[in-house]
């Protein structure tokens, strides 16, 4: 049963990192978005900011996702790490090698 949660908690990690990654990544793109649409927004032109204006809400909505799955990416991560500690504590004290 152990081997199983450990799995599935290895499997979920994996899940859960390839997300925070792949919004990362979105996150990162629409800001050169708008970077590249402030350099080019005229502001006396209503047209233009209101192009300009229409990239926030998705930017707004990007970030709130990626806000939203880190706490349970980093609740998974401290249950990896306390695994890998109760393993290390369990087998540190105990030599690789026979002495005879």
């Amino acid at each position: 049963m152990r081997f199983f949660q450990t799995y599935k908690l290895e499997s979920d990690l994996s899940s859960s990192q390839a997300e925070i990654s792949r919004l990362e990544a979105e996150v990162k793109a629409s800001e050169r978005r708008i970077e590249t649409a402030a350099a080019r927004v005229d502001s006396y032109s209503k047209a233009s900011v209101d192009a300009f204006n229409s990239l926030l809400p998705r930017h707004d909505q990007l970030i709130k996702r990626y806000s939203s799955s880190l706490p349970r990416h980093n609740q998974l991560v401290v249950q990896q790490n306390s695994i890998a500690d109760a393993f290390n504590k369990a087998f540190t004290a105990h030599p690789y090698y026979l002495t005879i």
